[in-house]
């Protein structure tokens, strides 16, 4: 019977040492045995020294406060893309890093991504009964219009003192401006008067109080409030536009259109003194004065349908038939439901084809 001698192949771990050696030394061990049935051979192999271990990539307790404090400083420099980077990697070494979530969310907040900045003060909340990640989720809700949601964070912030400095004043106005919202006009006020107490220089609470006086209809309180504003801030728009507001209600036409012109002198795009003007004027150089005042606002804000409309008319007054079409066709663009604009055309219709 003939013997199968099994020869190694080169994926055998000997050869492998042989393909990885240095250096090979072979010699033959002599024996006592005929050399013709055995031979003995001495195989020396010097291995390379092993390679050494990568580097931990660990970052150290140092190295992370340094990552930290660099996005922080990104922050405050509203360079929110690359703070979001920085912050997003630190919560790649620690999902619980309670700065790195809160600086996220801040930055996906400013960047425009309210519902994924929501996730991060949500962790917050949960994890750490963060006031601040309330007061950031409240704001978000704000933003997409949904106060009574917004309200309910608001309510959770049972201490404001805790919040940062740059924030609290910022709180109370617009808990204030969502309670107002909301018809709350007490709780409204006294958010107000508390973020007076912080700021006694911003002529925007006393705005805001002037206009929460007007919807319980304390005119002379109200007035004081936007004179007051106009003290500390003579381009105030809208503290211009409360003082027309509050002589209209006492009668006072002449006065509330001088107001409302310097409100719309100050700011074309402010559209309470707008149509206020609008309703007030009846000589032929008052509607050439508020015409250009409507097509000044239409040219920042062309999708106005009631604005479009309400310059429609003006010219419907003037005769100038085909400028009123243009405009309450778009009026009717942008709102198809518009039953003025419907009516007014209409109207012109049958003027034209008598």
């Amino acid at each position: 019977m003939q013997k199968t001698v099994q020869r190694p192949t080169t994926e055998s771990p000997f050869f492998n040492l042989l393909a990885d050696a240095d250096e090979v030394q072979i010699r033959e061990v002599s024996t006592d045995k005929d050399p013709k049935e055995l031979r003995t051979f001495y195989v020396h192999i010097k291995t390379p020294p092993p390679a050494p271990k990568p580097a931990a990539t660990e970052k150290t307790p140092y190295e992370s406060d340094h990552l930290l404090q660099s996005a922080e400083l990104l922050l405050e420099n509203s360079d929110y893309l690359l703070a979001r980077n920085v912050y997003s990697y630190l919560l790649q070494q620690n999902l619980r890093d309670a700065a790195a979530l809160r600086g996220l969310g801040i930055c996906l907040f400013r960047l425009g991504e309210v519902v994924s900045s929501r996730k991060c003060f949500r962790a917050l909340t949960e994890l750490f009964k963060s006031q601040e990640a309330e007061y950031w989720m409240a704001i978000g809700y704000l933003a997409e219009g949904k106060d009574p949601i917004a309200a309910s964070h608001f309510d959770k912030i049972g201490n404001p003192e805790t919040l940062k400095v740059d924030i609290r004043f910022d709180f109370h106005k617009n808990y204030g401006n969502c309670l107002t919202r909301l018809g709350l006009l007490d709780r409204a006020q006294a958010q107000y008067l508390k973020a007076l107490e912080l700021v006694p220089t911003s002529d925007t609470i006393h705005v805001n109080l002037g206009t929460l006086l007007i919807q319980r209809h304390e005119w002379q309180q109200a007035a004081a409030r936007f004179t007051r504003a106009l003290e500390l801030n003579p381009n105030s728009g809208k503290a211009e536009c409360g003082l027309g507001l509050t002589s209209l209600a006492q009668n006072d036409t002449t006065r509330a259109k001088k107001h409302f012109n310097r409100s719309l002198d100050l700011d074309c795009q402010n559209l309470v003194a707008l149509h206020q003007l609008l309703e007030l004027t009846s000589s032929s150089d008052e509607l050439t004065a508020i015409k250009g005042r409507l097509r000044s606002f239409l040219e920042k804000e062309p999708n106005h349908a009631d604005s479009h409309y309400a310059l429609a008319v003006l010219l419907f007054k003037e005769g100038s038939w085909k400028l009123c079409e243009m405009h309450a066709a778009r009026a009717l663009e942008i709102d198809p439901r518009h039953a003025r604009a419907m009516k007014l055309r209409s109207d012109l219709t049958s003027l034209v084809t008598k």
